[in-house]
């Protein structure tokens, strides 16, 4: 199984489809991967009101956990 990106944030960088002339409701690219949120958090920030588009943060690894 492949772990490289066990337990890492992802910044997602969101397009409008209808913009790209896609099929799909949301067309969502990876832009980096981050080791912590605040990390993610901080890329996010950098894009905010870009033209690029909106950034979706998530967490690429085994949730849970608990006894």
């Amino acid at each position: 199984m492949d772990t490289f990106h066990d337990d890492r944030f992802v910044v997602f960088i969101r397009f409008d489809a209808a913009k790209i002339n896609s099929f799909a409701d949301v067309v969502e690219e990876p832009l980096a991967a981050c080791a912590s949120y605040g990390e993610a958090q901080n890329i996010r920030k950098l894009l905010h009101g870009s033209a690029a588009g909106d950034c979706v943060i998530r967490f690429m690894g085994e949730s849970g956990g608990g006894d």
